[in-house]
């Protein structure tokens, strides 16, 4: 999770126009080498009637692996994790970044309250399908990465039907229904504050493990018996509009989507090569509860790295807008060095 308004981070806004293609103050256009080639991709989510936009960008000399960058929270385009970025393809891995819905040349309408999991995890999927049936990429070892909440969203895609050949998460909460929010009121995160009117952090953290766990109980039901069943308890227990600004901890659809979503299994059974990493001194996700979980699962083909010292964004907090996706040499040397190594 990065920027959203609905669950946590910074609320970025627009810096500038560049040829029609809107730029985000936390993205960059990247330098286009004459070592590089890049086409743009289209694909169309029928179910949502948009259409999606992308870019891919190739090295000139034969390479083996693509990898599908999906960014966190927040509206994105493709000019997102530039440095990053520019670390594949250094060591001549080939990228794809697209413009979410609703931004860049994507159609459609981005909302930070309604942006749901499905609906990315329906964009992924189209995505992924059309970039599989790209001549020039056949053969090609196929990977997604996804930082935070698109980190959620390549679960998602998982379970709707994409199947890469390897995986790479950076800070994505894995633990089910919503645990991940306890973690954020212990860091006093700002987004959540007046979703808690209570004098102790005590209180808060109750009310988030009792609705968490009665929507996670009720999440084979339609959205909107969830939120009644959800009303209920939280009227039961006190947690009533006197003890909120505005909106409830779950009623809008992004937050209700997330506390319903159980991807635990996926992790059990994953069968291909996948890399979790995580900054030690995450506010948003917690580093412990996180990789206890996967190491629990002894599942032989994740790897797990914490890095020291390090925040949400793989450098040491506070981190400013310009700077957030420059991370740190140590963890972005990791990360492209995994995957350039990679065997198949």
């Amino acid at each position: 999770m990065k920027k959203s308004i609905t669950s946590f981070l910074i609320a970025f806004t627009f810096i500038f126009q560049a040829k029609s293609q809107e730029i985000f103050t936390h993205e960059r256009t990247i330098e286009m080498k004459a070592t590089y080639s890049e086409i743009e991709i289209s694909a169309i989510n029928d179910k949502d009637n948009i259409m999606l936009f992308g870019s891919l960008i190739m090295p000139s000399d034969d390479f083996s692996k693509i990898i599908f960058i999906v960014p966190g929270s927040g509206p994105d385009t493709r000019h997102n994790h530039p440095f990053l970025t520019e670390a594949f393809l250094e060591k001549n891995i080939a990228i794809f970044r697209y413009d979410e819905r609703g931004n860049g040349s994507s159609t459609g309408t981005y909302n930070d309250y309604s942006y749901t999991l499905p609906m990315l995890g329906r964009d992924l999927q189209k995505l992924v399908e059309k970039l599989k049936s790209i001549p020039i990429l056949e053969g090609k070892i196929f990977g997604i990465l996804g930082h935070s909440y698109g980190g959620m969203g390549i679960l998602e895609a998982i379970e709707i039907g994409i199947e890469p050949d390897f995986l790479v998460f950076l800070a994505s909460p894995i633990q089910k229904h919503g645990a991940f929010f306890t973690h954020q009121l212990e860091n006093d995160n700002p987004t959540l504050k007046d979703k808690f009117k209570y004098n102790t952090l005590e209180e808060k953290v109750s009310v988030v493990e009792i609705i968490n766990d009665e929507i996670g109980k009720n999440s084979h039901l339609p959205n909107q018996e969830i939120r009644k069943i959800a009303y209920r308890k939280a009227k039961e227990i006190g947690y009533t509009k006197r003890r909120y600004n505005k909106f409830s901890y779950f009623s809008t659809p992004y937050n209700l989507e997330m506390i319903k979503r159980n991807f635990e299994p996926i992790f059990e059974n994953l069968a291909i090569p996948t890399l979790y990493v995580i900054g030690e001194k995450d506010q948003f996700i917690s580093a412990e509860s996180e990789t206890q979980l996967l190491k629990s699962i002894k599942n032989s083909k994740i790897k797990i790295k914490v890095f020291d010292r390090l925040g949400h964004f793989f450098k040491e907090d506070p981190v400013d807008i310009m700077g957030a996706y420059n991370m740190d040499h140590e963890p972005k040397e990791f990360i492209t060095n995994w995957v350039r190594d990679l065997e198949f």
